[in-house]
């Protein structure tokens, strides 16, 4: 095809390249060829620097006569579809277009619209004709504003746009044309083998590798799609055998089963990875059969083989998209039992073993700790979740480390995740040669923060090398985010308790101080319900007596 003259602005030189190679694109669709002109006339009309309205429609001639049938239309009245439904070659701007092979403009309704119906409004038109060649394949009919002046970049583009409709046409009638002669092939290899001669033409212009053999497997045959897809020439195919392409991937009993199928007069057909001349695997759909005299003797086999590199691709994408989104919904799922299980608790470390137990099941986490942290103290709180082995004898339950040297001091500091895919590569903290001693590899510490601030970090060890990845922190710091705000909670729950006790306790002893009917007594009673309730070894209690009286002692060991 030329290189057609486009607009020379550039941004609407790049819409018509844009446009084309859209129009182009719909050749690879596998739809039907009504689709494709449906397809084309909205990319058409949908051009911006073209002074269009939002009607048209698309003709095709039929067969070998010398009239248009509408074949796709926008936005028509339904007269016009009555009266244009089929237009013969010179009549009206379309027929003219169609006779000529020449686009024809109209900037108004004038007398070359040999069509009129009631209620028909002021309108020009571009009739473009779709041509190959000398052949007329149709006619494109576009709708202007009346009184619209033609412009020879737009008459361009558009001769472009036939150009290529022109070949869309071309290729899917091909495609078609080709489709049938296969389907025909398939249906008659078995019962008419004088056939085979008439039906070359269709086999050598087939998209499919297709070969043929005599009865001992010997190749008398191959069609030009065969050196297409595995790279050897017709005179190296031909006295080879089907070996040539052997990847030695097609297990012994389906070869055997295949051979037996065939050789009982039946087809088989399979998919089977066969090797090209350059050592290029390729997947391929195999439909074989036997090709049969008028007698019903097997002369020869048959073999139609379809590229499925492109099927397969896709297939894997579709299976890595499936596997992702699993992926994602079980973490999700995780993640609704992490806050489920955090957020039903009023002590967060009774539900840390639970949360190791839901990060192993997609983290290879060996250790879980949990790093808590007032804002402004020199050191934090370690947690360590698991059995005494899980754990180690680094950081016992409970442990008080400094924030400066330790990396969830560093994680403290810096508001940042550290990851080590490797410790051992590169010892940087105080804890690490403690971590390496006890198997750990690799490591993540994550923020747990919570209004603006730093309260506690997120520590997982595993013993495997690079068992965190980037893409897992997104998914961690919304379970850190579970943990901070469980982790305040907790703090909160703790405190109201602590009051409660507190509260409690002032009221027993104001009950028991009551029932005191001397000062002694009185005196014996507070010292003892201070002992019993502070857990005190020994209280010493004084009262000062006005009047120059000596002080009451109460005191218990």
């Amino acid at each position: 095809m030329d290189t057609p003259h486009l607009p020379t602005n550039l941004e609407q030189n790049l819409e018509a390249q844009k446009l084309l190679n859209a129009l182009l694109s719909l050749a690879l669709e596998n739809v039907s060829l009504d689709v494709q002109l449906e397809r084309a006339l909205d990319i058409i009309l949908s051009v911006s620097w073209l002074p269009l309205q939002a009607k048209g429609g698309i003709f095709l001639t039929e067969g070998d006569s010398r009239t248009l049938a509408l074949k796709v239309q926008h936005n028509l009245a339904p007269d016009l579809l009555r009266i244009c439904a089929l237009v013969p070659f010179g009549k009206c701007l379309c027929g003219r277009a169609a006779a000529s092979g020449e686009l024809q403009f109209a900037d108004c309704v004038d007398d070359r619209h040999d069509h009129h119906y009631e209620g028909m409004t002021g309108h020009g038109h571009y009739n473009i004709p779709i041509k190959l060649g000398d052949e007329i394949l149709g006619v494109i009919v576009l709708y202007l504003d009346e009184g619209h002046i033609q412009k020879e970049h737009e008459i361009l583009f558009l001769e472009a746009v036939a150009r290529t409709m022109a070949n869309i046409i071309r290729h899917k009638r091909t495609e078609e044309a080709l489709q049938q002669a296969r389907r025909l092939l398939e249906e008659q290899v078995q019962e008419q083998t004088a056939e085979l001669y008439t039906l070359k033409l269709a086999i050598e212009n087939s998209t499919d590798a297709i070969f043929l053999t005599e009865l001992d497997g010997t190749i008398t045959y191959v069609n030009p799609a065969f050196k297409k897809l595995y790279g050897y020439s017709r005179e190296e195919a031909i006295g080879q055998t089907p070996r040539l392409l052997k990847s030695g991937q097609l297990p012994r009993k389906k070869y055997t089963k295949m051979w037996r199928t065939l050789l009982a007069g039946q087809p088989f057909s399979l998919e089977i990875t066969n090797k090209a001349k350059t050592g290029t695997l390729i997947p391929v759909e195999s439909r074989n059969a036997p090709i049969k005299d008028e007698q019903g003797n097997i002369i020869g086999f048959v073999a139609i083989q379809r590229d499925l590199t492109r099927r397969k691709k896709a297939e894997a994408e579709r299976e890595k998209l499936l596997a992702e989104t699993k992926q994602y919904a079980h973490k999700i799922s995780i993640l609704q039992n992490i806050t489920a299980a955090v957020n039903t608790t009023s002590n967060l470390l009774e539900s840390l073993p639970a949360l190791v137990e839901h990060m192993r099941s997609f983290l290879p986490v060996d250790l879980l700790t949990l790093s808590i942290y007032t804002p402004g103290e020199a050191e934090f709180t370690l947690y360590a979740v698991g059995t005494e082995t899980e754990a180690g004898h680094f950081a016992p339950r409970g442990t008080r480390l400094p924030v400066e040297g330790t990396c969830p001091g560093w994680a403290i500091t810096h508001d940042e995740a550290w990851l080590d895919d490797d410790m051992r590569e590169n010892i940087t903290f105080l804890e690490d040669k403690q971590l390496i001693s006890e198997g750990v590899v690799s490591r993540l510490v994550i923020p747990l923060r919570l209004g603006g601030q730093v309260i506690g970090t997120l520590n997982l060890a595993s013993k495997q090398a690079a068992a965190f990845i980037q893409e897992d922190l997104s998914f961690l710091w919304q379970i850190a985010d579970q943990l901070a705000s469980a982790l305040e909670r907790s703090r909160f729950f703790d405190e109201i308790q602590r009051r409660a006790r507190r509260e409690q306790t002032i009221r027993q002893i104001t009950e028991k101080l009551r029932t005191a009917t001397s000062l002694d007594e009185l005196a014996r009673l507070t010292t003892e319900q201070l002992s019993e309730h502070l857990a005190a070894d020994y209280t010493l209690l004084e009262l000062g007596i006005e009047g120059g009286e000596q002080p009451t002692n109460g005191n218990t060991n």
